[in-house]
């Protein structure tokens, strides 16, 4: 039979082991945030699998919880915003501006001026914002995937 300072020091050693630095007030290691940008000028179906003049792609990893959208210049077109788990099959997603204090999200699928929005990514392999409507301007965008976006 174990004394009862074998057993505390037993758990203290797997706290350790299971727990690594966090269980002794250290640092939970960095995860590197994903990156994609370009500039959108031409419509497309929902074909687009890279990033091309139609689109903006960000494959995500399984540490990414949320993106931030920066979508930016001068132009008349409509953007979308749409999400797959599998790489292949895109569905529509619902992004929202950042809140001023005292409001709630207002989520949209889509824009048709420049703006800064956020969504969830959980359970996402893939992203991407497409442009489904165009007439003429360029259209930048840049995103960001990490592991918490407001």
């Amino acid at each position: 039979m174990r004394s009862i300072f074998e057993r505390i020091t037993m758990i203290a050693a797997l706290m350790a082991l299971v727990m690594g630095p966090v269980a002794f007030g250290g640092a939970l290691p960095a995860i590197p945030a994903v990156t994609a940008s370009g500039s959108l000028t031409a419509q497309t179906a929902s074909n687009c699998t890279s990033t091309s003049s139609s689109c903006v792609v960000l494959p995500l990893n399984s540490q990414v919880g949320g993106v931030g959208w920066s979508i930016s210049g001068t132009f008349v077109a409509t953007v979308i915003w749409e999400g797959s788990v599998d790489g292949t099959n895109f569905f529509g997603i619902g992004v929202y501006p950042p809140v001023t204090s005292g409001s709630s999200h207002t989520y949209v699928g889509t824009a048709t001026a420049p703006g800064i929005f956020f969504h969830n990514a959980v359970g996402m392999s893939t992203v991407r914002v497409r442009c489904s409507s165009y007439t003429s301007g360029t259209i930048t965008v840049s995103a960001l995937g990490a592991q918490n976006i407001p």
